[in-house]
């Protein structure tokens, strides 16, 4: 089975492991503590057995496989959990915050682990899934070597047919502890420049699968390709200045009401996307204990309400606003800029370079600037945008109600009752105005295979691209 990606792997060391793709190629090698299902559910992995053992929920007790061994045939056990979520919490990896609320880790036996939080985390066991929960080889981390010669219990070993840059191959383990996950006896993963040139490599037959451009999805299917998408993110603005700090406007509720009636969701997602996306009015994943399914029609286009709130709040002549964008999202810009203008809000575009977007948005130049959040679960998209310290919170807003329903999903657990008044509040007060939920598409040779979708994911997981049939 042959893939197609478009970025190489910066690094095998799973203190240094990243997202998406480069996530799920470390993956294949590293098992994780926990793993995750379809619909973004912990479930058992390395760890057989957890939970809380304290009603705050800062005292996590993991059990683990007795079974298991590293491809050298170094046992795991409960000693190498410990080194290695020591390891990747200091490593400073680009996803070291995903242990941010970890205080300790003991062994308390060979099978049995405990982890002891400065605060509760209802992230903690999905984290446990990811980045953080990959298990090293720990002779291989004491080497030094595991950057360039991955060491793991997984699914697969990194084969020595693979050339640095251009392909990794895999071939799969004899002997491993969970054989129904090792759907192929050898997978390739093709470098590939962009996904015109995965597009063209699928239809010549040099790989089995590809991401795709929306734009391709059509013709693909005209080529008796199999195509599968599901939704990863939402885009759409930010309305960050919720005080009314920079532009006292943004201040009134009314306003930023006004601002979400005034956009045309379907028509942006046929501009933009081809018809592909889901028009919402909430930044909530569908599989998130957050999502309220009525509340993605919470503000369908109505330019006469959204001109008569202006009206209400006392803009009726509107005001200005400065909105940042990079190369490359035109048709976006367009239907902000004129959307807005309908109402009689003037923008003022500024061109950012695309490398310092991020940090225009994070830095509070910008009051309502454009941007796509990747979905994720609750307490993630959580701390993306509504804590103080957020990248998408500038302007560190917040209230004592906000703060109220944050506690009330932190000390629960992350339940759906107390998830979901969040989202109620985020929605009816209006502190951002999405647009849609982006479809990322794949396309395969359905004879051959098939792609399963991957919650809270802009890609499959190593384990969703299973045999056709």
């Amino acid at each position: 089975m042959k893939v197609a990606i478009y970025s190489p792997l910066p690094s095998w060391d799973p203190a240094q492991a990243g997202t998406a793709i480069p996530l799920e190629m470390e993956r294949a090698v590293y098992d994780t503590l926990l793993g995750v299902d379809a619909k973004g559910n912990a479930i058992p992995w390395l760890a057989t057995r957890w939970e809380y053992t304290d009603q705050a929920k800062t005292d996590l007790r993991l059990e683990l496989r007795e079974d298991v061994k590293f491809d050298d045939g170094t046992p795991f056990n409960s000693e190498v959990v410990v080194a290695n979520l020591n390891r990747f919490k200091s490593a400073n990896g680009p996803q070291a915050a995903q242990l941010r609320s970890v205080a300790s880790v003991t062994a308390v036996d060979k099978k049995t682990v405990d982890i002891k939080l400065s605060a509760a985390d209802p992230l903690l066991t999905y984290n446990l899934s990811q980045a953080a929960g990959l298990q090293a080889n720990p002779k291989s981390a004491a080497a030094g070597t595991l950057g360039t010669t991955p060491s793991g219990t997984g699914a697969y070993k990194l084969s020595p047919k693979s050339v640095e840059g251009t392909e990794y191959v895999y071939e799969a383990r004899d002997g491993y502890w969970n054989p129904e996950v090792q759907h192929w006896k050898t997978m390739t993963l093709r470098l590939l420049s962009d996904p015109a040139a995965g597009f063209n490599a699928l239809a010549s037959k040099q790989v089995d699968m590809a991401q795709i451009d929306p734009r391709q999805s059509k013709e693909a299917q005209a080529r008796k390709l199999e195509v599968t998408q599901w939704t990863s993110a939402v885009q759409g603005l930010l309305l960050l200045d919720r005080a009314g700090t920079k532009v006292p406007a943004l201040g009134d509720v009314r306003v930023r009401q006004a601002i979400n009636y005034a956009f045309d969701r379907k028509l942006v997602v046929q501009q933009n996307s081809q018809g592909d996306g889901e028009p919402t009015s909430q930044i909530f994943a569908p599989d998130s204990s957050a999502y309220v399914p009525e509340l993605d029609n919470a503000y369908p286009y109505d330019l006469d309400k959204a001109k008569k709130l202006m009206a209400d709040a006392g803009y009726a002549d509107g005001f200005t606003i400065k909105m940042p964008w990079a190369p490359g999202n035109d048709v976006v810009q367009a239907f902000a800029k004129q959307s807005l203008e309908a109402i009689n809000i003037k923008v003022e575009t500024v061109s950012i370079p695309r490398q310092n977007f991020q940090a225009s948005i994070s830095g509070g130049d910008y009051v309502a600037p454009w941007s796509i959040i990747g979905l994720g679960p609750t307490w993630q998209v959580v701390q993306r945008t509504l804590l103080p310290q957020s990248q998408y919170n500038a302007f560190k807003s917040t209230t004592p109600d906000v703060q109220k329903l944050l506690d009330a999903i932190q000390q629960s657990g992350d339940s759906p009752e107390a998830a979901q008044k969040l989202s109620r509040y985020m929605v009816e007060n209006a502190w951002f105005a999405p647009w849609y939920r982006l479809a990322t598409p794949y396309a395969a040779d359905g004879s051959k295979v098939k792609v399963l979708a991957q919650a809270y994911q802009n890609n499959p997981s190593i384990f969703g691209i299973v045999p056709a049939g």
